[in-house]
């Protein structure tokens, strides 16, 4: 995946960038490096830290990319983990308890369990994100996230 960002700040060789939330647009009219400034209060926008690359300074406009299988990785614990988990949980209760309030009840258990264990994975994993060019609003015949039939 690869997103258009703007460099805030530089620790070291990381660089925390401000992206916005949801898929990139191009085109003239929806240009995501149209936008200018990026203000930090706005909900649209979240900012992350990717080890930066190409050296880029703050207040650039850059490509950030992050590696697909790992995004994937965290789609399916959000999504898909929790619906196979509890699924598997009932139809084991349901085979092992004949009361259908015991089953309900262990079922509302591990679906709480699900939770935390979803806020704990949601704490630790963090995907690498990396900084590997750079963008100029001015010039979209060099923008990297225009197919090469759009180009101008």
């Amino acid at each position: 995946m690869r997103k258009p960002g703007v460099i805030l700040e530089i620790k070291g060789k990381d660089a925390i960038v401000q992206m916005e939330r949801g898929g990139a647009e191009c085109g003239r009219e929806a240009c995501p490096l149209g936008e200018s400034p990026m203000f930090p209060q706005d909900n649209r926008f979240f900012s992350v830290e990717a080890k930066n690359e190409i050296g880029a300074s703050p207040g650039e406009k850059v490509l950030v990319e992050a590696e697909d299988g790992v995004l994937l990785q965290g789609a399916f614990f959000l999504y898909l983990f929790p619906i196979f988990f509890l699924l598997g949980l009932y139809l084991l209760l349901d085979l092992t308890f004949s009361s259908s309030f015991l089953i309900w009840l262990l079922w509302g258990g591990g679906l709480v369990f699900c939770g935390f264990f979803l806020r704990r994975l949601d704490r630790k994993w963090k995907p690498r994100y990396r900084v590997v060019g750079f963008l100029d609003a001015e010039n979209c015949a060099n923008c990297p996230l225009v197919a090469d039939k759009e180009k101008v």
